[in-house]
């Protein structure tokens, strides 16, 4: 599994999201999980997908599993 940091700004006219960490800008940090070839990602063992962006307060909760042919 690969996890990418991404970042999203509120601004006054909508949301940035980058992988750029701005200096003393708030900001809610974000990671994308994506699956190794031939596995998925899971929270809860029912609904599974390749690649999810969540907070990081939730990667804890996701795994990755052999994905059934």
């Amino acid at each position: 599994m690969t996890k990418e940091i991404f970042y999203n700004y509120l601004g006054v006219n909508g949301i940035i999201t980058s992988s750029v960490l701005l200096d003393g800008v708030p900001a809610i940090k974000k990671i994308k999980l994506t699956a190794d070839r031939g596995k998925v990602l899971t929270k809860d063992g029912k609904t599974f997908c390749s690649s999810i962006t969540i907070p990081e307060s939730e990667v804890a909760l996701w795994s990755e599993v052999l994905a059934e042919m």
